[in-house]
């Protein structure tokens, strides 16, 4: 295949609009599950893999994506583009296609009463001014439906379709140009509750991180290679993984001559413990066991047991403790039962083989054991925070993580992504461990914040992985910023702890 290398497109920088719209002004449109978190992980995956500057990301979700917001924002960014820029527009949200007026984007205050003057057309807000500029390399990404409207937008469905038709003239000047649509004409662009994205866009931030390498052809991410395996990985997840019976095909329009280098990877790849090596001898693990966890509080007037004629506790006494767990033990015995009905749908597991064991739930205990994992939750007063509980989950696998499932993470009412440790460190270890993640910020491979009085370190890698060592007391704690499924979490750790033995 013949590539044109983007070297040959000097690009200096890259400038990102990122529109998502979940919640409309008018309820007369329907939300868009998931669409701010697609914008987050959508601007993720620009700062961390494509190395796009933060403040070159204009990202505008909800009420900040007005009709007038929009226009007056994007024609002003799309026409200061130079010859050196590359641009990047990301939307998640209705959109259509109506004869006479080309594709349409909805903004949050668009009206379904008046959708033609209360929309957005793609052609004006993006396409014309983009051509008119100096821009020569330009990649636009569309999560939104093509399916007729009918009585009303309902999840990404539109009254038309969203078409490559009329497109030629606004991108012909335009060297390396390609638009990625999520599904094709008269079809759906769905979500995924496990997922917790639209599918289309989930596969699209995999493929851009270059964390999925069936993407990249010899570490090299291109226009064709991305639209090639964003149909691929769409198609084959819904067939395989959901219950959705109708089709989603990804499709895109390219306006070259020759494939484009979207991006070039290191064909090797990367380690995300990569500023975790095994010269640490300043750090030793006392226990490689895995336990996932999940804290967080909750007020407890929240509590299901809490009653009109309850008042929230104002001290740490016994009785306040003892209060705390009896207003929450119907929340336990909820959470539990929630997860034991997810277990029999994910697991196939019939009854004998789920073991739901409440006999500590006066202590504010209850926990959950399979062959495949066990779950516990505790519930008890918080220390610092007296109006509130705090509520701890556990997992604990005891299958293989490559026996589970896909649809694992569904069983749980929470992300499980921390990890906490004992760790045995020496006298020199602060010092030690301080420079040499010093050395890798400055190679930026992450952020380092550090207080040499609490002897604390925290390192983040560009991969949002964060290592929090507590010296004093003796615990490392490893988490995930962002999406992270359960399997994916435990590889990530485990890839840790071997970098250590």
């Amino acid at each position: 295949m013949d590539i044109t290398n983007i070297g040959q497109v000097i690009i200096k920088d890259t400038i990102a609009i990122i529109i998502a719209i979940e919640s409309y002004r008018f309820s007369e449109i329907t939300s868009v599950k998931y669409a701010l978190k697609d914008a987050e992980d959508f601007q993720n995956v620009l700062i961390s893999s494509l190395g796009v500057k933060e403040e070159n990301i204009h990202i505008r979700v909800d009420s900040l994506a007005s009709n007038t917001a929009l226009n007056d924002e994007i024609q002003y960014l799309i026409r200061n583009l130079t010859e050196t820029d590359r641009f990047i527009f990301y939307y998640a949200g209705h959109g259509f296609y109506e004869a006479g007026h080309g594709n349409r984007l909805t903004a949050w205050d668009s009206s379904i009463q008046n959708l033609t003057d209360t929309t957005l057309s793609l052609n004006e807000l993006v396409l014309a001014p983009l051509s008119k500029s100096k821009c020569k390399q330009s990649l636009i990404f569309l999560d939104a439906c093509a399916k007729e409207l009918k009585d009303k937008l309902t999840s990404r469905e539109s009254i038309g379709e969203l078409s490559s038709r009329g497109l030629e003239k606004y991108v012909k000047d335009i060297p390396y140009h390609a638009i990625y649509y999520a599904c094709s004409p008269t079809e759906k662009s769905y979500s995924d509750d496990t997922l917790q994205n639209g599918i289309w866009s989930y596969f699209l931030f995999q493929g851009l991180s270059g964390r999925n390498r069936s993407a990249l052809i010899n570490g090299q991410l291109t226009d064709t290679s991305l639209r090639d395996y964003l149909k691929s990985s769409v198609q084959d997840f819904i067939a395989t993984k959901t219950n959705i019976k109708y089709s989603q095909t990804p499709y895109a329009t390219i306006n070259t001559s020759n494939s484009f280098v979207i991006f070039e990877y290191n064909e090797e790849v990367s380690n995300p413990n990569e500023a975790i090596a095994d010269e640490y001898v300043d750090l030793k693990l006392l226990s490689k066991d895995i336990t996932l966890v999940d804290e967080s509080l909750m007020l407890v007037e929240k509590a299901p047991g809490f009653k009109r004629s309850h008042y929230p506790p104002d001290g740490n006494s016994s009785s306040a403790k003892i209060f705390v767990i009896s207003v929450f033990q119907t929340f336990i015995l909820e959470e539990l039962q929630a997860i034991y009905l997810k277990i029999k749908d994910v697991l196939n597991l019939r009854r004998k083989g789920i073991i739901k064991n409440i006999d500590r739930i006066t202590l504010g205990e209850g926990e959950i054991i399979t062959d495949y994992f066990v779950y516990r939750i505790s519930i008890q007063q918080s220390n610092n925070y007296i109006k509130y509980a705090f509520i701890k989950r556990q997992l604990s696998l005891k299958a293989p993580k490559e026996s589970l499932p896909f649809n694992f993470d569904y069983i749980f009412p929470v992300a499980l992504k921390v990890a906490y440790f004992p760790v045995q460190y020496n006298e020199n270890s602060f010092e030690s461990l301080v420079s040499e993640f010093e050395d890798s910020v400055e190679e930026k491979k992450g952020s380092l914040v550090e207080d040499d009085i609490k002897e604390t370190i925290k390192y983040t890698t560009n991969d949002k992985i964060v290592y929090e060592f507590f010296i004093k007391e003796s615990r490392l704690k490893i988490s995930i910023e962002g999406h992270s499924k359960i399997v994916d979490t435990i590889s990530i750790i485990e890839q840790f702890i071997n970098s250590l033995t």
